[in-house]
């Protein structure tokens, strides 16, 4: 039966007040309903919301170098390099469609800029592959604007986690996958230089789906003092936690990326997704002193430096807790 998302969102109306907007399902429905119409939604409370951003990629058309404008909660278009919506199988004889990066990157800025001391990211992803290892020293994390990202000659400014360990094949009962052991590292870049900080705590292996019809997610968090400003070098935390041996086999949809930035993995250790305990109880964590002098942290950024197996991306969703 066919939705009708402008009375769907009439009804969210009345209850985004109280309740907070990943625990209603009228909410949820009205917001898939339009990405599923036309990925515009019909409303200001709805498209112009400050608190959250996400991209599904299934409005667009398949093809190279797509112009980033649809979704929900951003800033302008993205930008990238590298990039083309590709169409794949699921399940139950359905298609979706997915953001491939191949050598390139991927950034959009927020609607609430950086405005933020605390932030969360969701990516819903799947490497393109069926044999390892790979080495592909990825990033995943902030941005200054879109012209300069963290793949770009030179870099404004940035700050997330690298992966700077190959990725291994494996087979699981149901689905095969990526696995990386060994702790991400976190990392700023500025003009040509890279600055590792240090490997993330905790012991726990990121595992990424292979096969053409699942996906798995990851999770981040960046927290900073409440009394930021742009001059001044202060203290950033940052978190991640990903999928386990198992999880990466389930067949998530997408909208299970909104219900984990509504669990909070990382402070709390567990992360519930689709009803199910799918991420990591060790999550990884590490910290520096830092500074927006060069640039403003206003944007999500993805780099995939493989230049023969893509990475493909079916869901990004970020949350700005405060």
């Amino acid at each position: 039966m066919a939705c009708d998302p402008n009375a769907l969102i009439e009804e969210a109306k009345c209850l985004n007040a109280c309740v907070p907007w990943g625990m209603i399902p009228a909410v949820q429905t009205a917001l898939l309903c339009r990405i599923a119409d036309s990925g515009i939604p019909g409303a200001a409370e709805i498209a112009a919301v400050d608190g959250w951003s996400m991209e599904f990629f299934d409005d667009y058309s398949v093809g190279e170098n797509p112009v980033l404008d649809k979704g929900i909660g951003w800033d302008g278009a993205g930008a990238g390099e590298g990039l083309s919506i590709v169409e794949r199988n699921v399940y139950n004889g359905k298609t979706e469609k997915r953001l491939s990066i191949l050598n390139g990157q991927y950034g959009r800025k927020f609607f609430f800029g950086n405005s933020w001391h605390r932030i969360q990211i969701c990516v819903m992803m799947r490497i393109n592959a069926s044999a390892g290892p790979i080495t592909s020293n990825n990033y995943i994390g902030l941005c200054s604007g879109l012209t300069n990202m963290v793949a770009s000659a030179t870099t404004l400014n940035f700050i997330g986690e690298q992966a700077q360990t190959a990725w291994a094949f494996g087979t699981g009962s149901k689905s095969s996958y990526f696995t990386r052991a060994g702790a991400s590292q976190l990392v700023t870049r500025r003009g040509t230089t890279t600055s590792t900080i240090g490997g993330l705590s905790g012991a726990h292996q990121v595992y990424i789906a292979s096969t053409e019809g699942y996906k798995s997610m990851i999770f981040v968090e960046f927290s900073r003092s409440f009394f930021a400003l742009p001059s001044i070098s202060i203290p950033y935390s940052y978190g991640q936690c990903a999928m386990t041996t198992s999880s990466v086999q389930f067949p998530f949809s997408k909208r299970a990326v909104m219900d984990a930035l509504w669990t909070n993995p990382v402070p709390s250790g567990v992360g519930t997704a689709n009803g199910s305990q799918v991420f990591d109880t060790s999550n990884q964590t590490n910290s520096t002193n830092f500074d927006e002098s060069t640039g403003i942290f206003d944007a999500v950024n993805i780099s995939w430096p493989h230049t023969t197996i893509p990475l493909e991306i079916a869901a990004i969703a970020v949350r700005k807790v405060r």
